[in-house]
């Protein structure tokens, strides 16, 4: 369980750096309609991937953070709470 919840926390680091505030940031100085998830340089997928053990770790991090981003990270800090 602490494997699995290391790796969703790693996901959810990597999927938020990869965010390109300054793009975005220009784009909303323009006015210009955004779509913030198009500001993100590497998806769930990819971040989820590289935070894996094994491929089908890295498919239920993408479903489970896709569905419930908020709630996973909460159950992620609960399980690594001794380790905080």
């Amino acid at each position: 369980m602490k494997d699995l919840a290391r790796a969703i926390k790693k996901t959810a680091e990597l999927h938020e750096e990869s965010y390109d505030a300054k793009a975005a940031g220009i784009a909303s100085k323009k006015h210009e309609f955004l779509d913030f998830n198009k500001f993100y340089t590497k998806t769930l997928n990819q971040c989820a991937m590289e935070a894996a053990e094994n491929e089908q770790m890295a498919h239920l991090i993408n479903i489970v953070l896709f569905t419930a981003w908020n709630d996973a990270l909460g159950w992620a800090d609960e399980v690594l709470k001794d380790e905080l």
